[in-house]
């Protein structure tokens, strides 16, 4: 087996793994005053372990914080807050960027991209896959919010049969959280670009906005393969042209730090 590297390039140009992370050290500090401040304005109506986010108040105020410290300790207060206490915690917020933009007019098939791809090696795209879908049988949400400072809550759904994904994320480190019901699917009717056949694996997911049931004018469309003894994953979110731009270009980095993490854990065969 290769030794386990991981390769990125974002709109072509190479970004190091330190960059990355030091990108997601600053996002785990917006995510944790964000979290610091919504409790403290809701301390009568949202039960958690104070002593958790006194922790994460603590550790966000110290500028030698670790990624690995600030991480677990932030993760670590999203389990203790819970899937529904999140969605009251954050509901002003989601409500806010539904008003704004769910309503909007969203053009067929005019978009702005976020396109990243990671090489990875040392893990094969099978290998990816088996520990992907294994934690979404068993809705693992731990490694599920760990991948992102920005996933708030990511809750394996069915309807009609179909999987998907419950999803409060900032989108683009833009603004306030989004929240959204994903649906995956194999629809070509939904593909914003064409697929690329040399790619055996692929994922398509539409987003609507959890408020008002109306697609959410932002579709995922990775692509993924085994190339030269590595593994390659093609990864683009399509942002609607009636959406703001800085969507698309600030959610690169947002991209390539869920699937690094992602892509790390299943090499690690990490489970919760």
């Amino acid at each position: 087996m290769q030794q386990f590297d991981l390769r990125v390039t974002i709109n072509g140009n190479p970004v190091s793994q330190a960059a990355i992370q030091a990108n997601e050290l600053e996002r785990y500090h917006a995510a944790a005053t964000l979290l610091v401040d919504r409790l403290n304005q809701q301390q009568d109506a949202i039960a958690v372990d104070r002593a958790a986010v006194s922790k994460v108040d603590q550790l966000n105020q110290d500028p030698h914080v670790s990624l690995a410290e600030i991480k677990a300790a932030v993760v670590d207060l999203k389990m203790k807050i819970g899937d529904e206490q999140m969605r009251r915690l954050l509901q002003a917020d989601t409500q806010y960027m539904s008003n704004q933009y769910s309503k909007l007019p969203k053009p067929a098939h005019s978009y702005n991209q976020a396109h990243v791809v990671i090489g990875a090696t040392g893990i094969s795209m099978e290998e990816f896959f088996g520990w992907w879908a294994g934690r979404k049988t068993v809705n693992d949400e731990r490694q599920m919010l760990i991948a992102n400072p920005e996933h708030y809550l990511v809750a394996t759904t069915q309807v009609n049969g179909s999987q998907g994904q419950e999803l409060i994320e900032t989108m683009g480190e833009f603004e306030k959280t989004m929240y959204y019901n994903l649906h995956f699917t194999n629809d070509p009717d939904n593909y914003p670009i064409p697929r690329n056949e040399s790619y055996p694996k692929f994922m398509c997911v539409v987003g609507h906005d959890v408020a008002t049931g109306k697609d959410a004018g932002i579709t995922a469309f990775h692509q993924f393969k085994d190339e030269n003894g590595h593994f390659k994953a093609n990864l683009n979110l399509f942002f609607s042209t009636a959406l703001p731009k800085e969507l698309a270009t600030g959610h690169v980095l947002h991209l390539a730090i869920e699937f690094s993490n992602w892509i790390r854990a299943a090499h690690n065969n990490d489970q919760n």
